[in-house]
Order: structure tokens, then C-alpha cells, then sequence
């Protein structure tokens, strides 16, 4: 009895800290969600209460008059397009760099290492210039080619190490039957990449559809702004509306809520053996 009396109490205690670690991370959202269905003066009065009626004329008012409907459809074509090519250079080139003798194998590794650790904030003058002089500067297809240029090299170094927990053994037996290296790379390494590659696509997925900086440098079209830089639309130099903000905030983080809810799985499984393998 005193065993399964502190079997209890050991469940007790670790989901209660479980319970009030996700109360805490989650409560931000609940502010946010609260006062995207308040008046403007209620939210000066009391920003931590109820709203005393729900005003779900915020959301249409940002969705319509805020033109978040053509800012949405802007963040989804650079979103989809950005992750997209991201993973499938990302994974074409782990697989060379995992699995193959390439000149300058260690070269390129330390160029992908020193990729990831450039500051954005670094690079955004000189890239200004360069995006300028090719051309692109007010193009979609110019920001998603930067966030390729940003974000492959994080994506390749996380899908690297898991192609190399692979058994070599597996290639080798495919390889025995005939298989070629395309046949290889799409039906054994990919097979077996998918909770790594749900956890590359999750995390590139965040930082390109929350990214402020990109489209609000690169983008001078108002027709071509995305959700994170049409929340400045809510905010004036005397005056913000508070109510549409909050609901474009919402709407904003909705997206990326429900990806990860639907990937969690595979996207728990790809850190965690990542972590196990190493």
C-alpha cells in the first residue's frame, strides 16, 4: 500500500508541474484570445478580465478591413514555397553529405556550421544590396529565395544526423537487389526520415511564417505583405486598435497551432532520436 501510495504521489506531483508549466506557456495565448473579443476601452480597463460581450466584429474587421484575407494568402505562397524547397534541398543534400565520398566533404560541413551561427542581422545591408542588384527586390520569389539562403543550412545539419543513425546495412541490401541512388534515397532513407523531417519542416515553418523583418525589408508592395508586418496596420502614431490587433494576433497563430498539433507525433519522434542517436 505505502508503494502504490508514493507510485500516486510521484504521478501526482509530476503532472501537477506539468500541468502548471503548460498553464504558463499557455496563458499568453488565453490574454490574447480574450481581448481579441473585447472593445478597445475595455481592454484599457481591465486586461486581464472577461469581456462583457463578445465582440467577434474584431476578427471580421481585421480579416476584411485590415486585408489580412490577401496578407494570408501572401504568408501561405511564401510559407509553402519557402519549407517546401528548404526540405527538399535539405534532405538531397544530407543524404550526398551522409552517405556519399564527396571533394570537400568536410569543407562543406564547416561552411553549413558557419551558415547557421551568421547573424541575420548582420547580413541584412549587404543582402538589401545584393536582392537590389539582381532584381528582386518587391518580389516574392526574392524573399523566399532568402529564407532558402537562411534556413538550408540549419535544416541540412538536423538531417544529416539522422541519416547517419541509418544501418548502412539497409543501402547495401537495396543495393544488392538492384536499387540505384534515387531509388535509395526515396524509398529507404525518406521512409525512414519522416519524424526528423516533420520536425525540420515545424521548425522552419514558425520562423517563416512569423518572420517580421524579411517582408517588411524586402517588400515595399502593400498588395505583397504578409500577416506578421499587416499587424502594424492596427497600430498608429497616436492610437492602436487594440481589439484587431489582438484578433490578428490570433489569426496569425492559429495556422501554426494546428500544424503542430497535427505533427506533434512525428515532430516529438524527430527530436527526440536525434538526441537519443547522438
Amino acid at each position: 500500500m505505502n508503494y502504490i501510495a508514493s507510485k500516486r504521489a510521484k504521478y501526482l506531483g509530476k503532472y501537477s508541474a506539468l500541468t502548471l508549466v503548460a498553464m504558463v506557456f499557455l496563458f499568453p495565448v488565453w490574454l490574447v484570445f480574450i481581448n481579441s473579443l473585447k472593445r478597445d476601452t475595455e481592454i484599457y480597463v481591465n486586461l486581464f478580465g472577461l469581456p462583457k460581450a463578445f465582440q467577434f466584429v474584431n476578427y471580421a474587421d481585421a480579416w476584411i478591413n485590415g486585408k489580412f484575407h490577401m496578407y494570408y494568402m501572401n504568408s501561405i505562397v511564401i510559407t509553402a514555397a519557402s519549407v517546401g524547397f528548404i526540405l527538399v534541398f535539405a534532405t538531397l543534400s544530407a543524404f550526398a553529405l551522409s552517405r556519399r565520398d564527396l571533394i570537400g566533404k568536410k569543407l562543406i560541413n564547416v561552411l553549413f556550421i558557419i551558415g547557421i551561427t551568421v547573424p541575420v542581422q548582420v547580413s541584412l545591408m549587404p543582402l538589401f544590396v545584393l536582392v537590389k542588384d539582381m532584381g528582386l527586390y518587391n518580389s516574392m520569389i526574392g524573399v523566399v529565395l532568402i529564407f532558402i539562403a537562411f534556413r538550408i543550412a540549419f535544416a541540412t545539419f538536423i538531417v544529416t544526423g539522422f541519416i547517419e543513425g541509418i544501418p548502412v546495412e539497409l543501402e547495401e541490401a537495396a543495393t544488392i537487389d538492384g536499387a540505384n541512388s534515387f531509388s535509395l534515397f526515396t524509398r529507404i532513407i525518406l521512409p525512414l526520415c519522416k519524424s526528423s523531417i516533420s520536425a525540420v519542416a515545424i521548425f522552419n515553418l514558425v520562423f517563416v511564417w512569423n518572420n517580421f523583418w524579411f517582408p517588411l525589408i524586402f517588400l515595399s508592395s502593400q498588395s505583397k505583405k504578409t500577416l506578421p508586418v499587416g499587424l502594424l496596420s492596427f497600430m498608429g502614431e497616436e492610437t492602436t486598435a487594440f481589439g484587431k490587433l489582438f484578433a490578428g494576433i490570433m489569426i496569425l497563430t492559429l495556422p501554426v497551432m494546428i500544424v503542430y498539433l497535427l505533427l506533434q507525433k512525428h515532430f516529438v519522434q524527430g527530436v527526440t532520436a536525434g538526441a537519443v542517436k547522438g
